[in-house]
């Protein structure tokens, strides 16, 4: 037998035309559809919720409060007016500022006010002891400074009754006031006095500071000291810029006149040859003149006449600074002693003029040499003169900066105490002034009176929202264990996960109403599909239909198996709706009642025959002669159950089943066999393993979820192949589909409306499948009540 197996189209199409994606999965927590499903358990906290909300209410005892602010601003503090380091720097100088409203909520402060104004005889504390008086009055009475301005306070008292709010807080704020009148009724002279002390202190540390400045400036070098601005700058700090100028320009040139040394002695140590060459070059630099006159040594002592008139300028701006005996001065004028000397004496007393050509060019290169090597030794000479001078200068200037910055911290501590001396001698006639003040040191202001309390608790509105709140989420706790408690699927992907199956259709409440029936046909009105063809219900059949040509695989025949876990989910009324939309599409379908326990198929189809399924089950007759064709719906036979057997168990099992469904198959492009459910008795089995598919047809109903895993479970265990499920009577409880769009589906249909089902009136009840047959067999077939087929190849129609 050629079976269906289960292919990934018939997977990837498991529904066309349902709004949603029945194969997504949701792995969130479904918030809305529990609300949805549940909103009567949710409602229902939130009643209970608001009315223990009132009940709290009516018996909550009124709770009053009473409020009031103070300014308290001190008038002299210390602090304020020598600044924010006097404290630590003068002895004896502290702050006097005081935390008020640590001192007003203090137990000592209240126990001491409400016994010396008798507050404890008040209604307020009746039946109280006296240490729960003062704990009351600690836990509701508040005091809080202002953030922006520290000196205003805040207070409030809270209790039970409205009268005492106001008693008890008006007497704190009075006694506090008068506390700190006598508190500090002579604090103002003794500020006075401190005053004195520190002007005193203050003018001792300004003449020391004084003198310590002129012990410093003493080691201060007045000399030729220049005003940069507001800075003094020393003659050693600018010798030591000069100086480090002019070292850098004489260890150049020393650098580059001990390069033509080494280059001179190099030439004489080569000979002649080489002393040619240095003699040409020198002439080619202009180092040695050559003309009619002998040879002359000109460059040399046009240098020595150029180095002695910069030595000269340079003099003279320092002379413009400093005196003549200034050590910068002196060592110049030696300086240009030497090189005038050294002008007027020639090299060594030898003649520098030779004549032409009698001299040798090692004469020559020799002599020339002598004068580089005076050189060489003159800068040696001047730029260890000049290190000693830079040296010295340097390490006064060093000392002078030292001083320096002594003086000017001296400075800055002269001008702190100058500061403070000025306050003090400013606010000293002030404090005077307040020695007779009636407050003293503090000035105190109510800034309002305290008022009679007004009412802060119970607040109906706040009760009520938290006991709604509180209702709703305890609501829908419950709720939410209901829905756990709950075995029914509530979505579609639900389905799919539970029981591993693609989800191929939803079929709405079918109306069995006769006025949606054809005019004189002898079809049902539950088959939707034939009489209300534009119909949302036959719209849904054919969604089913065009998930089973999509799982075929291009078979040509398929006998397709409907069944359904338990009695009353509809798989008859679910079978001839499909075959008459298959039949509608030009399929030659053929639709057997396999339900040999309670045969229904020809009541819907209005056929009388002793004659069908169970005669040629039995071999009592072909399956071929009892098989009817339906005029009204063309390509649709029907094969009826005939007379219902005292074995249908046994005869499902018989091997003439197999053989009968294989002749079928090649007959019919679609069989579709209508038997009972899985698991109420075992004939589907036998059926299901030898068909190509089974439609797995249930109704959202109560405990539905175990019984369609059950019946899963029976199919995988006999190797069925479970083409899909088809959910019917969508629309019956709101339950199922508060994720699915099936707002369509749901309106307009009603569970009482598909009460009367596809013939439940039968008698379709789940106890009467065990109920006790008749042991008979049946009589030979009677005659049809539709005329008969004339061979066995002919077909009788309705």
């Amino acid at each position: 037998m050629e079976t269906l197996q289960n292919s990934p189209a018939a997977a990837q199409t498991p529904l066309i035309g349902v709004a949603g994606d029945v194969a997504s999965s949701q792995s969130f927590f479904d918030f809305w559809g529990l609300l949805n499903r549940r909103k009567w358990i949710v409602f229902l906290g939130l009643i209970t919720g608001v009315g223990l909300g009132y009940l709290y209410f009516v018996q909550s005892k009124p709770i009053f409060k009473s409020e009031t602010a103070i300014l308290v601003e001190p008038k002299n503090p210390v602090s304020s007016l020598l600044g924010r380091d006097a404290a630590g720097i003068l002895p004896g100088v502290e702050d006097y500022t005081k935390s008020h409203d640590k001192i007003i909520t203090s137990a000592t402060f209240v126990e001491w006010t409400l016994d010396k104004n008798e507050l404890f005889n008040r209604p307020l504390f009746s039946g109280l002891s006296n240490s729960e008086k003062l704990q009351l009055v600690l836990d509701n009475l508040e005091a809080m400074p202002d953030p922006e301005e520290p000196n205003i306070f805040y207070l409030s008292f809270q209790c039970g009754n409205d009268e005492d709010c106001r008693i008890i807080l008006t007497s704190l704020i009075e006694e506090y006031r008068d506390e700190l009148s006598k508190k500090y009724e002579d604090k103002s002279k003794k500020l006075s006095d401190l005053f004195k002390e520190v002007q005193a202190k203050l003018g001792e540390s300004f003449q020391r500071a004084n003198r310590e400045y002129d012990e410093i400036a003493k080691n201060w070098d007045t000399i030729g000291v220049s005003e940069t601005g507001t800075r003094k700058v020393s003659l050693h700090q600018i010798q030591v810029r000069d100086l480090e100028k002019e070292l850098r320009l004489l260890r150049k040139q020393l650098s580059t006149a001990r390069v033509q040394q080494a280059w001179i002695e190099s030439a004489l140590a080569g000979g002649v040859e080489k002393s040619e060459i240095l003699v040409w070059l020198l002439q080619q630099e202009g180092e040695l003149a050559y003309g009619r006159e002998p040879y002359s040594i000109t460059a040399v002592e046009e240098k020595v006449r150029q180095l002695v008139a910069d030595l000269m300028i340079q003099k003279d701006t320092l002379l413009q600074t400093y005196g003549p005996k200034h050590p910068a001065i002196v060592a110049l004028d030696a300086r240009i002693a030497r090189w005038k000397s050294y002008m007027q004496s020639g090299l060594d007393g030898e003649d520098v003029s030779i004549a032409s050509m009698r001299l040798p060019p090692e004469e020559i290169a020799r002599r020339y040499k002598m004068l580089v090597d005076r050189q060489v030794n003159e800068l040696d000479e001047e730029v260890r003169q000049l290190s000693e001078a830079y040296k010295f200068h340097y390490e006064k200037a060093a000392k002078l900066e030292a001083v320096a910055e002594q003086m000017r911290r001296k400075d800055e501590e002269i001008a702190a105490i100058r500061q403070w001396l000025e306050n003090a001698n400013a606010f000293a006639t002030q404090i005077d002034m307040t020695v007779y003040d009636k407050n003293k040191g503090y000035n105190f202001q109510k800034l309002s009176n305290p008022e009679i309390g007004k009412q802060i608790w119970p607040n109906i509105f706040v009760i009520l929202g938290l006991g709604g709140l509180l209702g709703s989420l305890s609501g829908f706790g419950l709720a939410y264990l209901v829905d756990i408690a709950d075995k029914t699927f509530r979505s579609p992907a639900e389905i799919t996960k539970q029981l591993g199956l693609p989800l191929i259709g939803h079929i709405p409440v079918m109306s069995t109403s006769k006025k949606h029936k054809t005019v004189d046909s002898l079809i049902d009105a539950v088959m939707c599909s034939y009489h209300r063809p534009k119909s949302q219900s036959a719209e849904a059949f054919r969604a089913v239909r065009t998930a089973l040509y999509f799982s075929r695989q291009g078979k040509q025949h398929s006998v397709i198996q409907v069944t359904s876990p338990t009695p009353g989910d509809g798989k008859s009324a679910v079978a001839g709706n499909l075959a008459i939309s298959i039949a509608q599409s030009g399929k030659n379908v053929l639709l057997v009642d396999g339900d040999m326990r309670r045969p229904t198929l020809h009541h819907m189809f209005g056929i009388k025959s002793n004659e069908g399924f169970a005669t040629a089950m039995a071999g009592q007759t072909q399956w071929e002669d009892a098989v009817f064709t339906c005029e009204e719906i063309e390509g649709l036979s029907i094969l009826p159950c005939g007379t219902k057997p005292a074995n249908p168990a046994e005869l499902t099992t018989s091997p003439l089943l197999k053989q009968v469904i294989d002749e079928m198959r090649e007959k019919f492009d679609f069989v579709i066999i209508d038997t009972p459910p899985v698991l109420a008795v075992t004939d589907p089995c036998p059926v299901a393993a030898r068909v190509d598919g089974v439609i797995l047809t249930l109704r959202i109903k109560k405990n539905v979820k175990i019984s369609a895993e059950r019946a899963a479970e029976v199919l995988a265990s006999i190797g069925a192949n479970v083409v899909g499920v088809v959910v019917n009577g969508v629309g019956v409880q709101s339950g199922y589909g508060s994720q699915y769009s099936y707002g369509a589906y749901r309106s307009g249909y009603s569970y009482s409306g598909y009460g009367y089902g596809y013939g439940y009136g039968y008698g379709y009840g789940a106890g009467k499948y065990y109920e006790d047959e008749p042991n008979t067999r049946p009589g030979p077939p009677t005659p049809k009540r539709l005329e008969a087929p004339s061979a066995p190849t002919e077909e009788s129609s309705v």
